[in-house]
């Protein structure tokens, strides 16, 4: 028995594939689309999305199941799990909107989760830990001399504190210290 040959994947044809798979999307979520689409270009070294999804979709059932594995694991390296979860969604709804077309047969069986989904909590936990750490100064207390971190102010947009203000954790002294300029 003959298998139905799938049609050449060209770049242009997933061009056009994106295209309209773009413009069946809802208007709020075409620009988180877009930036899914860059983010699969830049994870294969891609000049632009269309290439990353064509190398996906010539790979065929079981090699884009590889593929969307490791993407999965990049992804959990270097974004939140919320991020990586919408770039994996949007790769398997490009994948849908092919399988409709006519350009492949299959759909991706990849797992939704990441192998590595314990490195990807891990990793968020440290970068929250880093930001947390960020939103802190060291002061020197002129009363008795120790060093007591006081937390920065959350900046708004127009307005600069120029002065941090605080208490002594040793002996209670108010602290009051002129901002740095990096930290205003």
């Amino acid at each position: 028995m003959k298998t139905k040959k799938a049609p050449k994947l060209s770049p242009r044809i997933v061009e056009r594939l994106l295209s309209d798979w773009l413009d069946g999307r809802a208007e709020s979520s075409r620009s988180s689309d877009g930036r899914d689409l860059n983010r699969l270009a830049v994870w294969a070294d891609a000049a632009r999305p269309t290439f990353a999804v064509q190398k996906v979709l010539a790979a065929g059932e079981s090699g884009a199941a590889r593929l969307a594995g490791e993407l999965g694991n990049w992804l959990a390296e270097r974004y939140t799990a919320s991020s990586a979860a919408r770039t994996m969604a949007t790769l398997r709804s490009v994948i849908r909107a092919g399988k409709k077309a006519g350009l492949i047969t299959w759909t991706l069986s990849a797992p939704r989760k990441p192998e590595s989904m314990e490195a990807m909590k891990t990793t968020q936990a440290t970068t929250r830990e880093a930001k947390s750490r960020r939103r802190w100064m060291g002061v020197e207390c002129k009363a008795c001399g120790g060093v007591t971190l006081l937390r920065l102010p959350i900046l708004h947009v127009g307005k600069k504190p120029r002065w941090l203000r605080g208490q002594c954790e040793d002996c209670g002294a108010a602290i009051k210290t002129r901002l740095p300029k990096a930290a205003s």
